[in-house]
């Protein structure tokens, strides 16, 4: 019977969370209420050179690519593939097999 009441409880704070959702208040677990406006990330700047002297320091450093280039290349010639015909035949010695199926 306990738990009836806990739940009863729980679909209580349930529905307070979820009006004030709706008033535009975020309840967090301090019992606290904050701003929606207030707890925006950082923007970080890859390709794009901000003019705000604040926002400068947001721009991330450019990769080293002569890294990214190496390990390109090695990847592209893993990816080859090796010739299956270790020496070389020559075509106008080449005969065809016989045909085994009549004897």
């Amino acid at each position: 019977m306990d738990t009836v009441g806990t739940l009863d409880q729980e679909a209580m704070k349930r529905k307070e969370r979820l009006k004030a959702l709706r008033e535009g208040r975020l309840k967090t677990l301090n019992g606290n209420s904050e701003e929606n406006g207030e707890n925006f990330p950082k923007p970080l700047f890859r390709n794009y050179t901000p003019n705000d002297d604040e926002l400068k320091s947001n721009i991330l450093p450019k990769p080293d690519l002569s890294e990214i280039r190496n390990e390109i290349k090695d990847q592209l010639d893993s990816g080859k593939p090796k010739s299956l015909i270790e020496k070389e035949i020559d075509l106008a010695t080449l005969a065809p097999q016989k045909n085994r199926l009549g004897s």
